[in-house]
């Protein structure tokens, strides 16, 4: 659902996120998240969080494609995210 929610937010921006699109991705239904995550904005704190750690421990640039590839998405997500957020 984390992984989802970070390519949800890097393809339409914040406030184009939804759980139940993320939901319809994974193939599970809508409420299934909120048995995690108490609502929208702490999933996308999570998401946020689990591959903001993937720059900071270190894993950036050690030629593992797969890991490449999800702080590619992370940053795009992260750029959406700031973009969106009220000022």
């Amino acid at each position: 659902m984390i992984d989802e929610a970070v390519a949800l937010i890097a393809e339409q921006g914040i406030h184009g996120f939804s759980i139940a699109e993320a939901s319809r991705r994974v193939g599970v239904t809508s409420a299934a998240p909120y048995r995690h995550f108490s609502d929208r904005d702490e999933l996308v704190a999570a998401a946020t969080q689990g591959y903001a750690s993937l720059l900071l421990d270190g894993t950036w640039g050690t030629g593992d494609d797969a890991v490449e590839a999800a702080v590619s998405r992370a940053s795009a997500a992260a750029a959406a995210l700031a973009a969106g957020w009220p000022r």
